[in-house]
């Protein structure tokens, strides 16, 4: 801030709070959290593509674009089984998980998004 009286403040509360220090993230979270943020990205791109696929009447380029959303989809899907495969090799992962997991609704793309993001 450029206010003085604020600087002093905010100088004043700095050196009365001490918080505690956070571990970094795990090799195994930033992996986690680099494949969830491909995931979504391939999401999305497949989303574009569909919504392409059905505003085109070109029967070659609906083929091509029919070949392009089987490849994404395929993308996807090593992705989350790699993104599970994660999840099962950490004993902690797997324990928030199945917590998440446990609640109605939370599936394993949810689950997994949530521990990389409370993390």
């Amino acid at each position: 801030k450029t206010d003085g009286v604020d600087a002093r403040m905010l100088a004043l509360m700095a050196c009365q709070i001490t918080p505690d220090a956070t571990a970094p993230a795990s090799q195994t979270l930033e992996d986690m959290a680099e494949m969830a943020h491909a995931r979504r990205k391939l999401v999305e791109q497949r989303t574009a593509t569909m919504l392409q696929h059905g505003s085109t009447a070109c029967r070659s380029v609906r083929s091509v674009l029919e070949s392009v959303i089987k490849a994404l989809e395929k993308a996807i899907a090593r992705l989350e089984h790699r993104i599970a495969k994660t999840i099962q090799s950490d004993t902690g992962l797997a324990r928030r998980h199945a917590i998440l997991t446990s609640v109605p609704s939370i599936g394993p793309v949810i689950a997994s998004t949530l521990i990389v993001t409370m993390a």
